[in-house]
């Protein structure tokens, strides 16, 4: 019986775990007969540079991942830059690290799917049109402040419910209910995520389905 790949995930912040269903998902398509453990939130835990959360990820007597994914939210910057700040806050020599760099923020990537939305509110038969930015502008939108607008759409209340209607309690569950990657596979982000990811695959002599 194989071994499932261990990963693990280090974020910019606690609410980025929103991530790891986008991650189990990718994963889940690349490795279908490999198997994994869904990404393993690494808590920050007063260690403040990203050079000692990576260190504190990769010391084999905390963890022992197989694939650690590392986010940064390229906000305003360059997503190279972000890529960069990570590349250079690792220790020296090889490792199973993988850039994880939505541009502008985690929420871009939950933009992708009006059903999700849907289903993340639980009113999946909702008719309301929810002006979901088209991929080619959700690099350059408020995606927080879009997403929140959203959600609130989705669940058709009156003006007086709404305003009782916390959408951040929600952003996790349209991650959960994402599962269908063809949109996010159009987004530059995604697509290098899953190149690296894939690259790492093959370094290792992992089996993976092949794109």
């Amino acid at each position: 019986m194989k071994t499932p790949l261990s990963t693990g995930l280090i974020t910019d912040g606690s609410s980025d775990q929103a991530l790891i269903p986008l991650l189990s998902t990718l994963l889940e398509a690349l490795l279908p007969e490999t198997g994994f453990v869904p990404p393993q939130w690494v808590p920050p835990a007063g260690r403040k540079t990203l050079a000692h959360k990576i260190a504190y990820a990769l010391d084999i007597e905390n963890f022992q991942f197989d694939i650690l994914f590392v986010h940064r939210d390229a906000e305003n910057e360059a997503a190279d830059k972000r890529v960069e700040e990570i590349q250079k806050a690792l220790p020296t020599g090889r490792h199973p690290v993988i850039c994880v760099v939505p541009v502008k923020m985690t929420e871009a990537w939950l933009l992708t799917s009006e059903s999700a939305i849907k289903q993340a509110v639980g009113n999946p038969r909702s008719t309301a049109k929810l002006e979901l930015p088209a991929l080619s502008k959700i690099a350059s939108c408020d995606a927080k402040l879009v997403l929140d607008e959203a959600l609130t759409l989705a669940t058709e209340r009156n003006a007086r419910r709404r305003g009782q209607f916390k959408p951040s309690a929600y952003r996790r569950l349209v991650a959960e209910c994402t599962t269908d990657l063809t949109a996010l596979r159009k987004i530059s982000s995604f697509q290098q995520l899953e190149t690296d990811l894939i690259h790492l695959l093959k370094q290792k002599n992992i089996p993976h389905a092949e794109l």
